[in-house]
């Protein structure tokens, strides 16, 4: 990830494309809402993001500060993704047999809740 401050009070990232969904990019940019005004575009390769202050000046130091942290929730929110995307399948199961009714279960499990406190 390239960066440099651009004014005083924004910071533009370049992040390579092939690294994050866009979905990460925009769950991740969310959080930065309160205190930046945050615009993405996708320029080549690389999403384009620019974070200006809506108060206050960013200097060196804040300017890496904030480019640490964002690095840091980049790889939480492409964790997550990659966790929904291998648990998918197995949410899908767990809802339907949740709203499935009971006498139309295809599956009982073997033995009997009495054995299973007694083996605890």
């Amino acid at each position: 990830m390239k960066w440099n401050l651009v004014t005083a009070s924004a910071i533009e990232l370049n992040v390579e494309r092939e690294l994050y969904d866009e979905s990460v990019i925009y769950k991740c940019l969310y959080w930065y809402g309160g205190e930046y005004v945050v615009d993405v575009s996708i320029i080549d390769q690389f999403f384009v993001i620019t974070l200006k202050a809506r108060t206050g000046m960013v200097d060196q130091k804040q300017a890496e500060i904030i480019v640490d942290k964002l690095k840091t929730d980049l790889i939480d929110f492409k964790t997550r993704q990659l966790i929904r995307n291998e648990t998918d399948d197995i949410a899908k199961v767990l809802i339907a047999k949740a709203f499935t009714r009971s006498e139309d279960l295809d599956f009982k499990p073997p033995g009997s809740l009495s054995e299973f406190q007694n083996n605890r």
